[in-house]
C-alpha cells in the first residue's frame, strides 16, 4: 500500500474484474431498492396481500438497506454489517425455502399449493403447474442473488475497511514524521 492510488486499481474489482467493488455495491443496492419496492408495494397490490409480513420486510430490510447506503454514501464500512447479516440470513433461509418447497412439490403439491394460496391470490386450478415451477425458479433465483450480493457487499465492506486502515496510517505517518 505505497499510494492512494491503490484503492481505485484492480485488486478491488468484481464480476471478474470487469466492475469495481463500489461501483457493484451501487448497483446491488440500487438493484435492492427495486426489489423492495417490487415485494412490498407492487406485488401485494397486484397480485398478493398487504399484511404483517410485507411490513416487517419493509421495516426490516428497509432499515438495513438505507444503513446500506449511508455506508456506501460516506464510505463507513461498519454500517454495512447490518445488511451483510441480512444478506447472509437470506442465503440460507432460500436454500432451506428451495428445498421445503421442491420436496413438497415433489411429495404432496396440494399442500405446497394451498400454502402459495395463503401469499398469492392468484393462484387457481388452471394455473396451479406455473405457479410451482415458477415459485421454485423464484427461490433458486433468489438464491443466486443474494449470495452474489453477499459476495460483493463483503468486498466493498473489505475494501472500505482496507481504505479507513490506510488513511489512518497515512495520517499518522504524516503527523510523526515531524517529530523524528
Amino acid at each position: 500500500m505505497e499510494s492512494s492510488a491503490y484503492f481505485f486499481g484492480e485488486e478491488h474489482t468484481v464480476c471478474h474484474s470487469s466492475i469495481h467493488v463500489a461501483f457493484g455495491a451501487k448497483l446491488i443496492l440500487l438493484f435492492e431498492t427495486f426489489i423492495l419496492f417490487s415485494y412490498v408495494i407492487a406485488l401485494p397490490l397486484t397480485i398478493g396481500y398487504f399484511d404483517t409480513i410485507a411490513v416487517f420486510q419493509l421495516l426490516f430490510c428497509g432499515s438495513a438497506l438505507a444503513l446500506a447506503i449511508l455506508a456506501i454514501v460516506r464510505k463507513k464500512h461498519r454500517f454495512l454489517w447490518p445488511f451483510i447479516i441480512l444478506k447472509a440470513c437470506e442465503v440460507v433461509a432460500y436454500v432451506m425455502l428451495f428445498v421445503l418447497s421442491f420436496m413438497l412439490a415433489l411429495v404432496k403439491p396440494s399442500l405446497f399449493l394451498h400454502l402459495t394460496r395463503w401469499r398469492l391470490r392468484t393462484v387457481t386450478h388452471d394455473n396451479e403447474l406455473i405457479h410451482i415451477v415458477g415459485v421454485i425458479f423464484f427461490f433458486l433465483f433468489h438464491f443466486i442473488y443474494s449470495g452474489l450480493a453477499l459476495h460483493i457487499i463483503y468486498n466493498v465492506y473489505d475494501y472500505f475497511r482496507n481504505r479507513t486502515i490506510f488513511i489512518y496510517f497515512e495520517h499518522r505517518r504524516n503527523n510523526t514524521k515531524y517529530f523524528m
